[in-house]
């Protein structure tokens, strides 16, 4: 038995009339989450991240706006694909 995890992004504006894109990082070993948090997600983590006051105040890193985010032109659908990469699982063993 395999348990495949996935993300989904809506798109940030009339979400009804963008499309869908399906996506999933290389691999194998590569979770989605990495090219959600560095590449393509709305939400960044990054070396600026480390830079703030808040981050300097908390020690928790800073989440940055993406100006180049995939989800300003659609919804995207966001695998960790092959189990057991990411939050997938085989054999009922999370």
């Amino acid at each position: 038995k395999m348990s495949v995890h996935y993300y989904y992004l809506e798109a940030e504006d009339q979400a009804e009339s963008k499309p869908l894109v399906l996506w999933s990082n290389g691999g194998p070993g590569a979770s989605s989450i990495f090219g959600i948090m560095v590449e393509l997600g709305p939400l960044l983590l990054n070396d600026d991240s480390l830079k703030t006051d808040e981050y300097k105040r908390t020690g928790i890193p800073t989440l940055l706006r993406n100006d180049y985010a995939w989800t300003k032109l659609a919804s995207v659908l966001i695998f960790d694909w092959p189990p057991p990469v990411g939050f997938s699982y085989c054999n009922g063993n999370p």
